[in-house]
């Protein structure tokens, strides 16, 4: 159940999402100062504020620390305003929570 202002459960990539996080994998790149050979979303929630924000849990190699967790904001669609990149932890595990 989605509490007001909190961000709800886990949930699976759909289409527009998944075109989301990836058109952002250079700017994420970008803030962790490094390339990933791997790159395979597995899960994200997401929070409804003025736009919405998102943390997604990515695999960026095999190990048992090799996945990151990504927030992103979107801005509602009227701004104009483009998707932005404002958070990159590195070093998480699988069973790692975002928060």
């Amino acid at each position: 159940m989605l509490m007001p202002g909190g961000f709800g459960a886990n949930k699976q990539p759909d289409e527009e999402t998944m075109a989301l996080f990836n058109s952002l994998r250079p700017a994420v790149e970008q803030q962790a100062g490094q390339s990933f050979s791997e790159w395979q979303i597995m899960h994200y929630q997401s929070q409804v504020v003025a736009g919405t924000n998102y943390w997604v849990k990515i695999a960026v190699g095999s190990g048992d620390k090799d996945f990151i967790h990504v927030k992103i904001f979107r801005p509602l669609p009227h701004t104009g305003d483009p998707a932005e990149v404002k958070e990159v932890h590195q070093g998480k595990a699988a069973g790692d929570s975002f928060m």
